[in-house]
């Protein structure tokens, strides 16, 4: 037997558990893993996997669950801060799975510790539908005369047909780390990209499909490594980073130029300026729109502009606070400086 099997053997990952069959089945329009969803997923699947305890007296199984309410509590700021994604692409993410009746959410009003707390968000896995997706929950194949050797087997080299091909029913685990629990096994190469770069590649390649569902598929491995030059040695985050794509993909002149992380790199500079300049523009246009409206602005404040994908005018008092909030943060990510 390979050393290496036995060593890994030897590991207990922590964390969510991702699924083969979600590969196949959550999908962007463009056939591609929608990995943002898949994450989610898992990220919720994690939750509401019971913690085992056994009895010490009577060696019995029994189940812990890991949240205290009824429901699991999240918003989607913590899911995308637990990821490194964004808001909007945890939302845009949560409708995918909420619309294939995948998971719930419920928003309720609480009280805690005497204070109303409005819209907390609740969110549970649809089990049933999650089954029907899943390569977990299948019948496990059978190995029929392909079989391996008993661990305290010694001695001769045990001859076999080819290994069995893991079809439909395999009981074969993809585990992935989470925040949420940290493993310290991992190692990385400075000079190897991390999951978020290809996060980054394949969110840039989307937003260019919106503009032009005709263009090529690039080599992601090589821009995934140029995202990691973004990040480690230009020292940007991936908070500065998504933004800065997301900003440039819904201008009308960046969109048609920023079209490669190398592209991205380069103009990051004017780019920042440019963001920076815009949202004091639609600021100040905001201050003189309400300022002489019965006091309004006094009161409330300026209003931001709705998001691109969002009318402004449909979405509640509640959203449009949210929103202000996460585009004042989205500015402060980009730094002081240019």
């Amino acid at each position: 037997m390979n050393t290496n099997v036995i060593k890994v053997a030897r590991i207990n990952l922590q964390g969510n558990t991702l699924d083969q069959g979600w590969f196949k089945y959550l999908t962007l329009e463009n056939g591609k893993p929608y990995m943002v969803a898949i994450t989610i997923l898992s990220e919720i699947f994690y939750w509401y996997k019971p913690t085992e305890i056994k009895d010490e007296r009577t060696n019995e199984i029994q189940y812990k669950q890991k949240f205290k309410a009824d429901k699991l509590q999240k918003s989607y700021q913590q899911l995308a801060d637990s990821f490194g994604f964004t808001k909007r692409q945890v939302q845009e993410a949560c409708k995918y799975l909420v619309k294939r009746e995948l998971i719930a959410i419920e928003f309720r009003t609480i009280i805690v510790n005497g204070t109303r707390h409005n819209n907390v968000m609740y969110v549970e896995p649809i089990v049933k539908n999650i089954e029907k997706i899943s390569i977990l929950y299948q019948e496990p194949i059978t190995l029929e005369s392909d079989t391996l050797p008993h661990s305290n087997e010694r001695g001769s080299h045990t001859k076999t047909e080819e290994a069995p091909t893991l079809k439909r029913g395999t009981n074969t685990k993809i585990t992935t780390e989470n925040t949420t629990e940290i493993t310290t096994n991992k190692k990385t190469s400075c000079h190897k990209f991390e999951t978020c770069d290809m996060e980054h590649a394949k969110l840039l390649f989307q937003l260019i499909l919106e503009t032009n569902p005709e263009h090529k598929e690039p080599n992601f491995e090589k821009w995934a490594n140029e995202f990691r030059l973004i990040r480690e040695r230009d020292k940007k985050t991936n908070q500065q980073i998504v933004y800065l794509l997301e900003w440039s993909q819904d201008h009308s002149f960046w969109k048609k130029n920023i079209l490669s992380p190398s592209k991205l790199r380069k103009q990051w500079d004017r780019l920042v300026i440019e963001a920076k300049e815009e949202h004091e523009v639609k600021k100040n246009e905001q201050i003189r729109k309400h300022s002489g409206s019965h006091g309004r602005f006094a009161k409330e404040g300026y209003e931001k502009l709705p998001e691109p994908t969002r009318k402004w005018r449909e979405l509640t008092d509640k959203e449009r606070e949210e929103s202000q909030q996460e585009y004042e943060n989205n500015i402060e990510w980009l730094g002081e400086d240019a």
